[in-house]
């Protein structure tokens, strides 16, 4: 009748990804969660110049010298 199987491979096993959707994410909120917390990690590396509380820009000192060589010749 029913095969037997081990119980713990069945659970385990991953289900295919399919590349089509890859782009999809959920629209459900459940939380904190690993995937979030990478994302998050993420975007800090990428914009790591700026902060949140920053008025301003900050400059690369090449455009700071040449802002004050600018406002000299004046």
């Amino acid at each position: 009748m029913w095969k037997c199987f081990d119980r713990n491979k069945y659970l385990t096993r991953r289900i295919p990804q399919n590349p089509r959707y890859q782009h999809v994410k959920s629209r459900l909120d459940t939380g904190n969660s690993m995937t979030k917390y990478i994302e998050k990690l993420e975007e800090i590396k990428k914009n790591y110049r700026y902060k949140k509380d920053e008025l301003f820009k900050r400059l690369k000192v090449t455009t700071f010298a040449q802002l004050v060589i600018q406002v000299a010749s004046l």
